[in-house]
């Protein structure tokens, strides 16, 4: 009888084991929540769950697409051309606008460990405001676009703003996965030709420099990195430059009493992006220069993608019990 019991208590022992270390039911499914609305959030971690894949996606920066020189503002660009002694168009012809759009934000996708009832902090970023509206940056951390004091000239297009998880604390030295955002576009006019003034995207590991691509032409905001902000724009001869971006905070689009265009922002990130220049010569023409992307950042294996969204951002994160990452101890009695 005693030998039966200890037979019985050795079966019910093991029954237990077997029911803490077996694996979920097959009914089980993973479950995938999205913020997509800008701001921040909450996200808690579901019973029985020790992993979950996540994605951050930074937002675009504001365009140029749809601005445009008003009549008074050509009127006074083209006395620029009638006053400049280098300028032999006088400044009656038909000028052309480089319009540029904001960069894509990035994004960076990563398997997180993480405790069964642990509370994710997520912030989700915001489009910058367009080119020659009101320079606004994208929250959180975009930068905004330069603003100008002249009555017939434009502010600059707000940076976008980056998406972020945070573990273990709400502030900015907690985020664990990072997606950039896009660099704002910028807009050129000028008497010959078009010009690229597209935003940089946002990272993605890196932040992209804002158009022009060339290395040798600094005017545009360059994108962050891993260990800094992007450069801000320099334009050396008749121009203001933008600011550097710096640790979650893109940089600010040139601004001031000379500006016409205001510069664009940089797109934000784990280091944001830099503020586009002004180009401000005796002449016909006037350029606010787009913003540098900021940069993504995430554990070893995220997976970085640079310029993949346009508009704001979003964070998806899937608890999957069939992937649980719980590990439980093994019975050794």
């Amino acid at each position: 009888m005693r030998r039966s019991a200890f037979g019985l208590a050795i079966g019910i022992g093991v029954c237990a084991v077997a029911a803490a270390t077996a694996a979920p039911a097959a009914s089980a499914t993973a479950v995938t929540t999205t913020f997509a609305t800008p701001g921040t959030f909450s996200y808690q971690v579901p019973a029985g769950i020790c992993q979950v894949s996540a994605i951050a996606v930074g937002a675009s920066g504001g365009s140029a697409a749809s601005f445009a020189v008003t009549p008074t503002a050509k009127v006074a660009l083209q006395a620029r051309g009638a006053q400049s002694p280098s300028a032999s168009t006088g400044g009656v012809h038909a000028q052309a606008g480089a319009t540029g759009v904001g960069g894509a934000g990035g994004s960076a996708a990563a398997t997180l460990p993480v405790a069964p009832g642990e509370t994710l902090v997520v912030s989700v970023g915001s489009t910058g405001a367009d080119f020659g509206t009101t320079g606004a940056a994208g929250t959180p951390d975009g930068g905004v676009g330069g603003a100008t004091t002249s009555l017939d000239g434009a502010p600059g297009a707000g940076g976008g703003g980056s998406s972020d998880i945070r573990q273990g604390g709400s502030d900015l030295a907690h985020r664990v996965l990072v997606g950039g955002g896009g660099g704002g576009g910028g807009f050129g006019f000028e008497v010959i030709d078009s010009f690229p003034t597209d935003g940089g995207a946002g990272g993605g590991s890196n932040g992209v420099k804002g158009d022009p691509q060339d290395a040798a032409d600094l005017s545009a905001g360059g994108g962050g990195t891993q260990m800094a902000g992007g450069v801000g724009g320099v334009e050396t001869v008749f121009g203001t430059n933008g600011s550097a971006g710096a640790f979650a905070q893109g940089g600010a689009g040139a601004s001031g009493a000379e500006v016409f265009f205001g510069g664009s922002g940089g797109g934000g990130g784990y280091f944001g992006g830099g503020g586009g220049g002004s180009f401000n010569p005796p002449a016909p023409v006037a350029f606010g220069d787009p913003g540098g992307g900021g940069s993504g950042f995430g554990p070893s294996g995220t997976v970085f993608q640079t310029g993949v969204n346009t508009g704001n951002g979003s964070v998806s994160i899937t608890a999957d019990p069939s992937s649980s990452g719980c590990v439980t101890a093994a019975f050794t009695g």
